[in-house]
């Protein structure tokens, strides 16, 4: 178990303000989550190639292309859309 003087600087670096109650929680959250490490750490690896993703594709994304729609009053048909002049109306953001 994590000491709880480290549960408060670790608390402290982070900006939480912990109770008695959640510093133990988070104590206990911790030390699972490094004993699970630990017990990582006793696994052969060697030649294993690091993985610094698990997606080794590049470019993934597709390019952006402009792209017509021969018939946009159909693509704007919805009943519970309102439209001004072919655009979307909604509520304000701000």
């Amino acid at each position: 178990m994590i000491p709880k003087k480290e549960i408060d600087k670790i608390a402290y670096l982070c900006r939480l303000k912990l109770d008695d109650r959640e510093a133990e929680k988070y104590g206990q959250q911790l030390s699972s989550i490094i004993d699970h490490f630990e017990l990582l750490s006793e696994l052969e690896t060697e030649g294993v190639e690091p993985t610094f993703g698990i997606y080794q594709k590049k470019h993934v994304l597709r390019s952006d292309r402009v792209e017509k729609f021969s018939d946009t009053a159909e693509l704007l048909k919805c009943p519970t859309t309102k439209l001004k002049k072919n655009l979307f109306v909604t509520k304000s953001v701000f």
